[in-house]
């Protein structure tokens, strides 16, 4: 074969063409989220979904997400998700983000008793990156975001399993 040739074969496998992605893509994912201003440590699953729009070369998508994260306290964040597929199969991710929090606050003794839950919420906003490995239908996904709500600042990365049609 002359050189071409060989480019060419070789640019039709790295391009996007409609086999290397879904138009809809689904994923549950489970990782660790580690708030940097509390020094904590959450367990965290979530699910999101993506649409990717058809046009300019099918390079970006909207989705939403929802996570819900386990430690001392209980979290669940919302995402509007803003995604940008670059090059193959890395993609970077924005987001506007709605946070809803527990927040334990100690009675007026200093001690644990008359202990108090109340519930906050707060707007934020995500930046991230993953890069998708295909298998048939099927993507698994490592992932790191970065996380900024209201003074906290947090990264969340783990692993996202998905499912494109």
């Amino acid at each position: 074969a002359n050189n071409s040739q060989m480019k060419k074969e070789y640019s039709d496998h790295s391009s996007e063409k409609s086999h290397d992605f879904h138009k809809h893509h689904l994923a549950l994912f489970g990782w660790m989220t580690t708030n940097f201003t509390h020094h904590d440590n959450f367990l965290t699953i979530g699910l999101d979904y993506e649409y990717r729009l058809p046009f300019v070369n099918n390079k970006f998508g909207i989705g939403f997400g929802a996570e819900y994260l386990k430690g001392d306290t209980k979290e669940m964040l919302f995402e509007v998700l803003l995604i940008y597929h670059p090059v193959g199969r890395l993609k970077f991710m924005a987001a506007p983000m709605f946070a809803i929090f527990e927040q334990h606050v100690e009675g007026d003794n200093g001690t644990h008793e008359g202990v108090e839950t109340i519930t906050k919420n707060e707007f934020g906003f995500r930046i991230g990156s993953a890069y998708d490995f295909h298998i048939n239908k099927f993507t698994i996904s490592p992932t790191v975001n970065l996380d900024f709500i209201s003074q906290t600042n947090a990264m969340a990365y783990g692993v996202a399993f998905g499912f494109g049609l």
